[in-house]
């Protein structure tokens, strides 16, 4: 699209921020309803931002990239806090530090 490496990377900021507004509210929303049920719903819109990028051609505006990019971010909103939330309620509290440290080695195993 003819973009120099910062303004692709301002493009590229829209998933992790929009994901960082709104965990706090999907955290909050995963302790009234069912964790699964939300972060399924967040699988799925996850799996929508994945399947619109399926379509991206050189003819795709930019406006549309950052939709796509603003659903999956929201996807990833909508399944981290919850299935966080469903994973540490499984455990007893003296159990939080070993529970809370797997997670995120598995959070973090596939980087390299």
């Amino acid at each position: 699209m003819g973009m120099n490496s910062k303004e692709a990377g301002l493009v590229l900021l829209v998933q992790p921020l929009i994901m960082a507004l709104l965990s706090p509210f999907t955290g909050r929303l995963s302790d009234r309803v069912e964790p699964r049920i939300v972060a399924t719903a967040g699988m799925m819109l996850t799996g929508a931002g994945l399947f619109l990028f399926s379509f991206v051609t050189r003819e795709t505006t930019l406006v549309s990239i950052v939709f796509y990019l603003a659903v999956i971010g929201t996807g990833f909103a909508f399944f981290a806090a919850p299935n966080s939330n469903a994973i540490m309620s499984t455990v007893e509290r003296h159990q939080y530090g070993l529970a809370a440290s797997s997670l995120a080695t598995v959070r973090m195993s596939d980087r390299r």
